[in-house]
């Protein structure tokens, strides 16, 4: 991984003031987040210096309460690939974050 390619791509989200959480995940790779509106983006800096990117738009339907179902109903089934690697996942972050090891996203211009 360029040093020089991941600097100037968080200076280049900075300067248009566009929030970010950085975490190194797996042994070869710093995954960059990022939300825009009605947007979400993890973009990946490995190693050998690739970049692996993927994007989620919303449909930008706002659904009720009644969607949660949908949700529950999705992990449930076992259709959600490896639910439990998703939980141990977000149970290491909300962890980190307790620590003090992950920090809320950037917010440019304010020293972090």
């Amino acid at each position: 991984m360029s040093f020089d390619r991941l600097n100037d791509f968080l200076n280049r989200l900075e300067e248009r003031k566009i929030s970010y959480f950085i975490y190194k995940i797996r042994q070869i790779a710093i995954l960059v987040e990022i939300f825009l509106p009605g947007e979400h983006w993890e973009v990946e800096f490995l190693e050998d210096g690739s970049l692996e990117i993927e994007r989620y738009k919303s449909d930008r339907r706002i659904d009720d309460e009644a969607a949660l179902l949908e949700l529950w109903k999705l992990v449930d089934s076992g259709e959600v690939e490896n639910p439990e690697t998703i939980r141990n996942a977000a149970d290491q972050i909300r962890r980190h974050r307790q620590k003090g090891g992950l920090p809320a996203p950037r917010k440019p211009g304010r020293g972090n």
